[in-house]
């Protein structure tokens, strides 16, 4: 089970951005966020706004046509 964050961050963001971006993160106290794994971008994501969303284990997620990239933090609860 996880919690996804309420804060989610629309800039764009190279790989290695997004993960530090996760690992810098702290709401309420809580400071294990990461990337959602592929599985969980699916439930994560919302179908009415396409994105790219970045993934932990490879790049990201779908490329739409003029999509925005997007980093929502996971952690596990």
């Amino acid at each position: 089970m996880i919690e996804v964050s309420p804060t989610e961050y629309w800039k764009f963001l190279d790989y290695q951005g997004a993960i530090l971006y996760c690992s810098l993160l702290v709401i309420d106290g809580k400071d294990d966020w990461r990337l959602p794994l592929k599985a969980e971008v699916k439930l994560i994501s919302k179908p009415d706004k396409p994105h790219v969303v970045w993934y932990s284990n490879i790049n990201r997620f779908e490329i739409w046509e003029n999509s925005i990239f997007k980093c929502v933090p996971v952690r596990d609860i």
